[in-house]
């Protein structure tokens, strides 16, 4: 993880201030006829972007690295460069040889491992009261360029932007610096030293007087703790509710070739990634014995809850593709055809009287209708937009990227929590670990730095036992045995991606995969997506090729019977608690090996069997 062993967290806060007028980061659309306003938390706090900041000090590292000697006792002491030690680098950018062909696959998968960053910054809030608004003034600076011909504003250069402080008005800025290891405290310092009199001003507009710094420095950090109501559990199984400090990114999709959309529910994987990372920072070097407990530990996702989650229908936080929005308008209503005989002809039957449609081709208005139905009441999250850059160093202006796919520019929609909101997640710990169990819950009630591209703060308000069946009541009893609908909270890797190469249709693929755990598959809803680049390159399935993985998207539902009677509760219980593990053919993996297993919290499953016969669908055969 790229933290020295036997070395510590160091903290300060890093404070800023500014002379008004000053344009930052965009905030956003507004409802005024103002063009730029500024970025804001949560809270409505002007914020200076901790990446804005990042890079900007990068800026500065560089330059000192290239034209002075200040940072070369850093970069011995860091064993390389120290701007890629200190600041992280790409991954690939290690790569040798040749980068493409089978004989290069080995040594891109260790190549694909990226150089963490050793400190992180977060976003830095202003602390200065804003001022109430005078009489008339509406808090904005306009800005207009004069076309000398004809002595009004050119075309397009008229700008309104949002100016909260009267100009001249010192305005201060306060945000958290963390950095690993006392060598690259040693260089951040360094690097924030010479700042002082190399960055004159901070955001767009500079050279029009904009954004002046005043002045910048490291403080010994405020206590800003408040003292966590949670404590450690002797269950096994536990849910941890966290809250997190700033907007993050976690688990995104692209929604173009430069815009990404990060998902307000946390896998697993990030919560242990950031977990381990906090571990090994705070001891410098992890025991052998926690290492294994996290690797054996099941992190299931984090969900986002409001005040009154848990009622309704719905047991878990996704609902089954089972689901079936009927007719339109006011008189619509919301079916499930899991538990039909024959599910094609209940709907071609309930087709002749409305208009019955599938979760794809769902309205936002029927996906509304269905929720509500249903009992989903996620809480509303903001998005924020962030624009990323990545500046050449030569030209000062955003790189090319040398590909002709359009520069090193791209936009992220980062997930903004805020103070009514709580995520949870379930673990699962190994047997025979119950003081190690203990340290980890006692790290948990701490601050977890880490989480997502912002390397959000998250800490834990709740931990309490969590409440499993023993022995789950099926949906149905049959004279061939019991059946019970599972419906996936998460993606899973439950196909043989070789055998439906070889002309294995679906169901029979899944049918394979009950059977291997017992059970006979009845029917089923189910989607799949592929996940590949970089994940599959970092984690390859074969030796001798590339090849994505093919996983099942939650939400996807199966109905399987017990294949002896009498035999199929316990087994479930088990699954419940664990999730569901990886198809047998891609072998059993450690989390170094596959990302998409169960202890990454993969493959967690939930019953609702009350949605399923309350809602069933009438008609077809057998009925």
């Amino acid at each position: 993880m790229n933290i020295e062993a036997g070395t510590a967290t160091k903290e300060w806060d890093l404070v800023l201030a500014l002379r008004s007028p000053f344009v930052l980061a965009e905030g956003g659309t507004s409802s005024t006829a103002v063009d730029r306003t500024l970025a804001r938390n949560a809270d409505g706090k002007i914020i200076v972007q901790g990446t804005q900041i990042r890079g900007i000090l990068r800026d500065v590292a560089e330059t000192l690295r290239d034209r002075t000697d200040l940072l070369k006792a850093a970069g011995e002491k860091l064993e390389g460069d120290p701007v890629a030690a200190l600041f992280g680098s790409a991954s690939g950018s290690g790569a040798s040889g040749e980068k493409s062909g089978l004989a290069s696959l080995e040594s891109w998968r260790v190549d694909n491992v990226p150089l963490r960053r050793r400190f992180e910054i977060g976003d830095l809030v202003a602390v200065t009261e804003e001022p109430e608004p005078a009489a008339g003034a509406e808090g904005v600076f306009t800005r207009i360029s004069i076309d000398p011909a004809l002595g009004a504003a050119r075309e397009g250069h008229l700008q309104v932007i949002e100016m909260p402080f009267p100009p001249g008005q010192e305005v201060e800025f306060r945000g958290r610096v963390t950095v690993r290891g006392q060598a690259a405290a040693d260089c951040l310092e360094t690097v924030l030293e010479k700042a002082r009199s190399m960055i004159v001003a901070v955001g767009a507009h500079k050279s029009a007087g904009f954004g002046r710094v005043v002045s910048l420095e490291l403080q010994e950090p405020e206590s800003d703790e408040t003292p966590s109501d949670a404590t450690a559990s002797d269950a096994r199984v536990i849910d941890v509710d966290f809250k997190i400090d700033r907007p993050f990114l976690v688990n995104a999709i692209k929604l173009s070739d430069n815009v990404s959309k990060g998902s307000e529910i946390i896998p697993g994987g990030a919560l242990k990634g950031a977990v381990a990372a906090h571990l090994q920072a705070a001891a410098g070097k992890m025991r052998p014995e926690m290492m294994e407990l996290l690797a054996e530990t099941v992190f299931g996702p984090a969900f986002p809850l409001g005040e009154d989650a848990g009622q309704g229908l719905l047991v878990g936080s996704v609902p089954p593709l089972s689901l079936v929005h009927l007719g339109h308008g006011e008189s619509a209503d919301v079916k499930d055809v899991l538990l039909c005989p024959d599910p094609q002809a209940a709907m071609e039957a309930a087709t002749g009287e409305a208009p019955i449609t599938l979760k794809a081709d769902w309205k936002s208005a029927d996906a509304a209708r269905v929720a509500a139905r249903i009992g989903l009441k996620r809480p509303k999250l903001a998005t924020q937009s962030r624009t990323r850059t990545k500046i050449d160093y030569n030209s000062g202006t955003a790189e090319d990227g040398g590909d002709g796919e359009g520069g090193q520019l791209f936009a992220q929609l980062l997930v903004v929590p805020n103070r009514n909101v709580i995520w949870r997640t379930r673990l699962v710990a190994p047997e025979g670990r119950e003081a190690a169990w203990r340290e980890l819950q006692r790290a948990l009630i701490g601050d977890i730095s880490g989480l997502g591209k912002t390397r959000a703060v998250a800490t834990a308000s709740r931990i309490a036992p969590a409440t499993l069946p023993s022995a789950p009541e099926p949906v149905r009893k049959t004279p061939e045995g019991a059946c019970w609908a599972v419906t996936l909270q998460s993606d899973a890797l439950l196909n043989d991606m070789a055998a439906l190469r070889r002309d294995r249709d679906l169901r029979a693929d899944y049918a394979r995969y009950w059977a291997g755990l017992g059970f006979e598959l009845d029917n089923f809803l189910a989607e799949q997506r592929l996940a590949g680049g970089y994940v599959a390159l970092r984690y390859p399935q074969h030796d001798d090729r590339y090849e994505p993985y093919l996983l099942t998207v939650a939400g996807s539902v199966f109905l399987i019977r017990e294949s002896a009677p009498g035999t199929g509760a316990a087994k479930l219980a088990e699954l419940l608690r664990d999730g569901l593990p990886p198809n047998a053919a891609i072998g059993k993996r450690s989390w170094e090996e596959c990302p998409y297993i169960a202890e990454n919290g993969y493959g967690q499953i939930a019953l609702e069997h009350r949605l399923h016969k309350e809602l069933r669908l009438p008609g077809g055969k057998g009925d």
